[in-house]
């Protein structure tokens, strides 16, 4: 029998009825009178597409796809690694380079162990024991980061409360750093040494104008300018283990310092010697800075042939050797100092930097006793 056409489909045909459609899913009547549930769910591959057959009414096939979407709705618990990407890392790009080197190191450690860990699900005898993994200082920083990217799932309502916001007991530090430094005279014995040394500069620039290891390798000859008794060197930036070169350590660290005769004479000589590739006052021949590693070894090698009477110590003690004699020996005063050196303020000089030894005291008391009576 002929089958009349009605609305372009051929009559006796069995249409598929469709219901109420969202951008979630859909509902679709099977011929067997069950109900298929059509959904978008994304997934690690991507968004995918998702059915499943209710074998029902209507109303359960809709109220199994309001349950799925629910679901879908509802925010996985976000976990360590989403804050530390999307709020912390961010938060802290303007740092320096030091600085966030420090902090990546920290958070390799801390993302091994709670990366993928929900926020909610990390307590505080966990960091606690996590602390007690590292060196005294390290744990300082790692506590620091860790301690930062909880506070930005607690602002944005993940925690009620940051379980890294409490009184841990840090490891204790376990290495003593030498203390010592050169007096005047033993710092002009070890210059009889490496007078004519290619990084004799370098070695004055520290033990006699105060800069730091990395600094004393970062400047140019046009940063120093000579006067009647003295040299100034404005202190741009330093070169780093790795042979970049960038700003010094901190905010206040660029600065300008400066040398005293006879060791400003001696670093004018060096000056106008003329060898100087690439405008360094420190060059490897090359057009660049020498490394921190060749300056290391030289530094070897002078304290093997360092005159008697002349002790033993690290190099960058030449920097507090420098504050030191120049505050106790020529009476500068310590807010001056502190900003020849490159602090913010007079506590991180006297506290890490200034260590006169008694002879010094006493000489300084008696100098200013005498200046007293003669001005009596």
């Amino acid at each position: 029998m002929h089958q009349v056409a009605f609305h372009g489909v051929e009559k006796g045909r069995y249409i598929m009825p469709r219901y109420r459609r969202s951008d979630f899913g859909s509902i679709t009547k099977l011929p067997s009178g069950s109900y298929r549930i059509r959904w978008w769910e994304d997934t690690d591959g991507g968004r995918k597409r998702r059915s499943e057959t209710i074998r029902g009414t209507r109303r359960d096939a809709s109220r199994r796809l309001a349950e799925i979407q629910r679901v879908a709705d509802t925010p996985a618990e976000m976990t360590l690694k989403y804050y530390a990407d999307k709020y912390y890392w961010p938060s802290v790009a303007h740092l320096r380079k030091n600085t966030l080197d420090s902090y990546e190191n920290a958070y390799k450690k801390i993302d091994e162990r709670f990366g993928s860990t929900p926020v909610s699900a990390i307590k505080p005898d966990m960091i606690n024991d996590e602390l007690q993994k590292q060196a005294a200082h390290a744990a300082k920083v790692y506590l620091r980061v860790l301690k930062s990217i909880l506070e930005c799932a607690r602002i944005y309502g993940s925690l009620t409360d940051n379980p890294a916001d409490r009184k841990f007991r840090l490891p204790d530090a376990k290495v003593e750093y030498c203390k010592d430094i050169y007096t005047l005279d033993q710092l002009d014995a070890l210059w009889d040494v490496y007078r004519g040394w290619d990084v004799e500069a370098a070695f004055m620039l520290q033990a006699y104008a105060g800069v730091r290891v990395g600094e004393s390798l970062g400047v140019l000859v046009e940063d120093v300018k000579f006067y009647d008794g003295y040299a100034t060197i404005k202190v741009w930036r330093q070169v780093h283990r790795d042979g970049r070169i960038d700003e010094p350590k901190t905010d206040t660290g660029v600065r300008t310092t400066m040398m005293v005769d006879p060791y400003a004479s001696r670093l004018r000589e060096l000056v106008e010697s003329g060898e100087h590739d690439g405008g360094w006052l420190v060059s490897n021949g090359l057009g660049e800075p020498i490394s921190r590693n060749s300056l290391k070894r030289r530094w070897t090698k002078l304290m093997n042939n360092r005159p008697d009477g002349v002790p033993k110590i690290i190099m960058r003690n030449l920097r507090p050797s420098y504050e030191t004699w120049m505050h106790w020996k020529y009476s500068v005063n310590i807010e001056t100092m502190a900003k020849v050196m490159g602090h913010k303020d007079t506590s991180t000089t006297l506290s890490h930097y200034d260590r006169p030894s008694e002879d010094l005291i006493i000489a300084a008391a008696v100098r200013e006793m005498r200046e007293v009576e003669h001005t009596a």
